[in-house]
């Protein structure tokens, strides 16, 4: 094992910031266009085989296109024939078509906003244990108090920004109980970021941990859907408006740049900037692209203010670390 000069290292985890604040900002986006794809009557299952499709066609339009991707393939499925990629790798094509399901499932009960949070609460939790477990590619990390801190920060600051959404009327309960669901599926999206990083670590490019999601995730769509015709499940005809397919652009972004940047920030401190992108991002799109029953509140802006402080808290942990904070396997 070699270890990172000092400087590079700084760099490197400073770039992995800054594209998961990026990714996390638009994947708000591929929510929302979801969304309005289920209120047009699309069924979610359908909505997330299409989304996937999409990014399965891009990332083997990829594969052909760069070299090294098809030289990391080749390496990964050696990898495969050796034996030495475990079968919970592959879970992240499952969590994946999950969540772009939920997408269209939660969203139209919930709003984005609520949605995002709520699915970004999950991932906060139940990093710890993935990071304390060593399921990513970057080993074992230790539960230290500035950790844990970070994590109930960023935790706390979603209790704060749901705080004033739900109010008594005749839809609380589904309203609970859909965002109960965000919250099940953001809890799985740490395994996911594991699992992808570490199919990227073997095969040395993290766009073979995207393929591998997006090809497990269509291949498990395509299978309900064909039950689903076959067993003579009811179902609206169509694909409903095509341009907004097109938020699977983000669904790809931030799928790379987790297998990329889960090796240099760890699982936790991915997840606080997920956090905090995710939120501002909502908090944008309830601004500029406000949707019916959605409306910008104190109580949204100061989670997002927490999660800021989440961010801080969580970082000062990964600089204090020096030149260990990043490892490389030879």
């Amino acid at each position: 094992m070699t270890r990172m000069p000092w400087a590079r290292n700084q760099a490197v985890v400073v770039l992995a910031g800054v594209t998961t604040f990026l990714a996390s900002v638009g994947v708000n986006l591929q929510i929302r266009a979801n969304s309005a794809l289920a209120m047009e009557g699309v069924p979610p299952t359908r909505i997330a085989l299409v989304n996937m499709a999409m990014q399965l066609a891009m990332m083997v339009l990829v594969l052909f296109a760069i070299r090294p991707v098809r030289r990391a393939l080749r390496r990964f499925m050696s990898a495969v024939r050796d034996g030495q990629v475990k079968l919970w790798w592959f879970v992240g094509g499952l969590v994946g078509a999950s969540i772009i399901t939920l997408m269209g499932v939660v969203t139209p009960l919930v709003g984005v906003a609520v949605f995002s949070i709520a699915l970004v609460a999950g991932q906060t939790t139940s990093s710890l244990s993935v990071d304390r477990w060593g399921l990513g590619p970057g080993g074992r990390r230790r539960l230290t108090i500035t950790r844990v801190l970070a994590a109930v920060l960023a935790v706390t600051a979603v209790v704060v920004s749901v705080s004033d959404r739900f109010v008594p009327d005749g839809r609380g309960d589904l309203a609970w109980g859909a965002a109960g669901l965000a919250l099940v599926g953001g809890m799985a999206i740490s395994f996911q970021a594991a699992a992808n990083g570490q199919i990227a670590r073997v095969s040395g490019q993290p766009s073979i941990g995207a393929g591998v999601n997006f090809a497990v995730g269509t291949l498990v769509l395509t299978v309900i859907s064909v039950f689903s015709l076959a067993t003579g499940t009811p179902s609206s005809p169509g694909l409903g408006t095509w341009w907004l397919y097109l938020g699977a652009v983000f669904g790809l972004f931030i799928v790379l740049n987790t297998a990329w940047a889960v090796r240099y920030l760890g699982i936790l401190l991915l997840t606080i900037i997920g956090v905090l992108g995710q939120m501002a991002g909502a908090l944008a799109i309830d601004i500029l692209i406000p949707t019916e029953g959605v409306r910008v509140t104190p109580a949204l802006i100061g989670g997002v203010c927490l999660a800021v402080l989440a961010v801080a808290v969580g970082s000062s942990a990964q600089w204090r670390r020096g030149p260990r904070a990043v490892t490389r396997t030879s």
